[in-house]
């Protein structure tokens, strides 16, 4: 199985690991089962307009797209974002940026990703953008 990024702009594309697929199109998302799909805010307000099925083993997203994570069998959902309460966040955000992990998560190999922080790149705008990049390159290295 594979692993997606939607949507992805350049800059994104840039933080991504080589092997994980950038869709043009929401729909395309829909027609296989994903190893891992992370979406930006924008990708699930693409997603949810659309209504489309979701099918995948780790769905990463913004904290406050929760309920599109119960429409989708996900094994496992990693919430992004500037709350506290979500998977991944920020313990900083300015000239030097830290990205915050608060919990444990298992990789598709089995393996898991202890909490850490982590510092961060110049952030694309905006910010919260980059945390699902983020959380997709940790599951994957």
């Amino acid at each position: 199985m594979e692993s997606a990024f939607f949507p992805a702009n350049e800059t994104l594309k840039t933080l991504l690991p080589r092997a994980v697929q950038c869709p043009e199109m929401a729909e395309e998302l829909a027609e296989r089962e994903w190893m891992l799909l992370a979406l930006t805010g924008k990708g699930c307000r693409q997603l949810e307009k659309l209504g489309l099925p979701l099918r995948c083993r780790t769905l990463i997203l913004p904290g406050e797209w929760g309920a599109l994570a119960e429409r989708c069998r996900a094994r496992q959902v990693v919430t992004c974002g500037l709350s506290a309460r979500e998977s991944l966040t920020f313990s900083s955000l300015g000239e030097s940026p830290m990205v915050c992990l608060q919990r444990q998560l298992l990789r598709p190999d089995g393996g898991c990703v202890e909490p850490q922080e982590l510092p961060a790149p110049a952030l694309p705008s905006p910010a919260e953008d980059y945390l699902p990049a983020a959380a997709l390159r940790l599951l994957l290295e």
